[in-house]
């Protein structure tokens, strides 16, 4: 997953309403998909991307509408785009789906205090426990 972090200032004073993200891939003529972001911390908003295609690009732009209805987007016209990464991670055998096959080459890789790129779900440059537990949350998720 892809999280998602905004800073939003109300300058009218008003409150704001809601702050939503809005994406699409960039092959899809369809509508853009909507993501809701909530209030974590005074002008914080986050959000999460849901589980996105590999090498696929993604169009996205965001609103927020305050309690007057008055809306602001980013960017003011047309919508950012970034590309995700070859691999999905988690997917440790590179077989385009998260499964138990996974969490068996992971435990594998933690035995035998290898690394990997795709099992280190958090990012913290090492592969253990903590990676196998988020691997079985998004498996169960």
């Amino acid at each position: 997953m892809i999280n998602v972090e905004v800073d939003i200032i109300d300058y009218s004073n008003s409150g704001l309403e809601s702050v939503r993200l809005y994406w699409k891939y960039n092959a899809e003529d369809g509508p853009f998909s909507e993501v809701l972001l909530e209030n974590e911390l005074d002008n914080t908003y986050i959000g999460q991307f849901p589980q996105l295609n590999s090498s696929s690009e993604i169009e996205y732009y965001i609103i927020a509408k305050n309690i007057l209805e008055n809306t602001v987007s980013h960017p003011n016209a047309g919508w950012h785009i970034f590309t995700t990464i070859d691999s999905i991670l988690g997917d440790v055998n590179n077989d385009n789906d998260i499964n138990v096959q996974d969490i068996i080459l992971t435990v594998n890789f933690v035995l035998n205090s290898e690394y990997n790129n795709s099992a280190d779900l958090n990012s913290d440059s090492t592969v253990d426990i903590l990676d196998i537990v988020q691997l079985v949350n998004i498996i169960l998720n």
